[in-house]
Order: C-alpha cells, then structure tokens, then sequence
C-alpha cells in the first residue's frame, strides 16, 4: 500500500528539557542574586541544576545578558 501523505500527530520520546525558559531565568536570578544556592533554586524552580549552571555561568560572562534579568 502506498503512503496516504497523512501527516501523524508527533509524540516526543524523551524528557529533556521539560523545564520552561522563565523558570531557568527565575532560578538564575535567585542563584545571581543569593537568594538561595544553585542546588536549591534548582530544586524549587524544577530546572537541571548542571543546566542552571551553565546558563549562570553564561550570563555572568555576558555584560548584555542582564537586561533579561527579572528583578
């Protein structure tokens, strides 16, 4: 039989990145500003805390990065 050119419905088989971007920003912002630790924020904001990591890592080495801060 040939294919019918339907076009299914995807279904995403892995968990990676399942966190959303502004609670990674929020969870930045709280280890930026020590409002709590790396591990902790990421435990409370549900993101990787390795991933939150870089991302700080990345940010503090970015003189424009602060301008997505949210303070």
């Amino acid at each position: 039989m040939a294919h019918t050119g339907m076009v299914y419905k995807y279904k995403k088989k892995t968990t990676r990145q399942t966190w959303s971007a502004e609670n990674m920003q929020e969870a930045a912002n709280a280890d930026i500003f020590k409002t709590c630790g790396t591990p902790a924020a990421a435990v409370r904001y549900n993101v990787p805390q390795t991933t939150l990591e870089h991302y700080v890592k990345k940010t503090n080495t970015n003189p424009h990065s602060n301008e997505n801060w949210v303070q």
